[in-house]
């Protein structure tokens, strides 16, 4: 399989890229959040380790593109008005 990191564009254009594997992703946390990456990935079920792996990256995400959390506020208040108006 293939540790290559997974590259992205950000909001305003900046490519960014992030780790793809587990080592890689707890390397790129801060110190303070490694201990709880590793229990979520080492008491997670099978069924279940793409949603914990999914969340992790977004943190990871989120850290290099400050925006993303508001621009994906404002899509769901637009997907909620959407839905109300229906």
């Amino acid at each position: 399989m293939s540790g290559e990191p997974l590259r992205t564009v950000t909001g305003d254009g900046k490519e960014i890229t992030l780790p793809s594997t587990i080592r890689g992703i707890r390397d790129a946390l801060p110190p303070d959040r490694r201990a709880e990456f590793t229990e979520a990935v080492e008491t997670v079920s099978l069924h279940g380790i793409h949603e914990v792996m999914r969340a992790w990256v977004m943190e990871l995400f989120e850290a290099r593109d400050p925006g993303m959390a508001r621009d994906l506020d404002a899509l769901a208040r637009q997907e909620r008005a959407r839905g109300g108006a229906r």
